[in-house]
């Protein structure tokens, strides 16, 4: 389950609308008891050398920043959010091909670079998506 303020959504969905191809980024936060708790998130750029209107690619490096930051800051690092552009916030093919277990997959679908839909994904023992549950806390 994927817990995360709405004021923390609306900030990230502000940013990725603004960006004519997938952006990315990661999730960092806290768990507690099968819950995972976002509490910053941090975009990076998306490397890919196909097209970036339906592909994105995180650098190695960027990894590595990420679980600095999040040692640094005692959090963890929770998931990789991207977006899907005139898609369905569901996994494809290729996310499939590229995901890590144990690690949340947040997709924001973008319809026309507006906001359409966010859902939560991780992979399960076979290798198939499961859709996690996804709560937006209001302040």
């Amino acid at each position: 389950m994927i817990c995360i303020a709405a004021s923390l959504v609306a900030s990230l969905v502000q940013e990725v609308e603004t960006v004519p191809e997938e952006t990315c980024g990661f999730l960092l936060g806290k768990t507690s008891r099968n819950k995972n708790n976002i509490l910053n998130y941090i975009p990076v750029k998306n490397v890919s050398d196909q097209n970036r209107d339906r592909h994105y690619l995180i650098h190695p490096k960027d990894y590595l920043q990420a679980e600095a930051l999040a040692m640094k800051t005692q959090t963890q690092m929770i998931g990789i959010y991207h977006t899907h552009l005139d898609w369905p916030a569901i996994p494809s093919e290729t996310d499939l091909l590229s995901a890590f277990p144990n690690v949340s997959y947040v997709i924001i679908s973008l319809n026309n670079l507006r906001f359409s839909d966010i859902k939560s994904w991780r992979l399960n023992d076979t290798n198939q998506f499961i859709e996690e549950s996804f709560h937006i806390i209001t302040e």
